[in-house]
């Protein structure tokens, strides 16, 4: 029995350029650049908004949380080099970091309510609600 092959066209421009694209950019620049959104799940209760971020392998320290203007914002800019040892440096590679989320928050979200915390690898931020009874609307008399 004869074995049927397929002839496959020499290496050409189309495989270079697939080559090209199918590179990491670690390959092309020669550093390591992560730039990734962070997964939440947001829970609302009777009395808060709570927003859970997986975010392992980070520091408390790493992330910037701020609110303005109604708009939660939460970011990671982090920028790591390998520890250095003493002995000849063979190959060093830089290891960055990036993400940033915004959320609006609900017209019921208390700014001046806010906390955050870290554990095991979840960053949870709890937005807490302004009493109902103050934003109830009224009745604008015409002069």
């Amino acid at each position: 029995m004869r074995r049927i092959q397929h002839n496959r066209p020499s290496r050409g421009i189309q495989v270079l350029i697939d080559d090209l694209f199918n590179q990491s950019m670690s390959d092309v620049f020669g550093t390591h650049f992560t730039t990734t959104q962070s997964s939440v799940n947001i829970w609302e209760t009777e009395d808060d908004y709570r927003f859970d971020f997986a975010a392992p392998g980070l520091n408390k320290k790493d992330f910037s949380i701020q609110i303005h203007k109604s708009v939660l914002n939460v970011s990671v800019d982090l920028d790591k080099e390998p520890v250095e040892s003493t002995e000849s440096l063979k190959r060093k590679e830089f290891s960055y970091l990036k993400f940033d989320r915004s959320f609006q928050l609900p017209e019921l979200a208390d700014e001046d309510k806010i906390s955050a915390s870290y554990k095991n690898g979840i960053l949870s931020i709890k937005v807490g609600k302004k009493d109902v009874e103050l934003i109830k609307s009224r009745k604008i008399e015409i002069a």
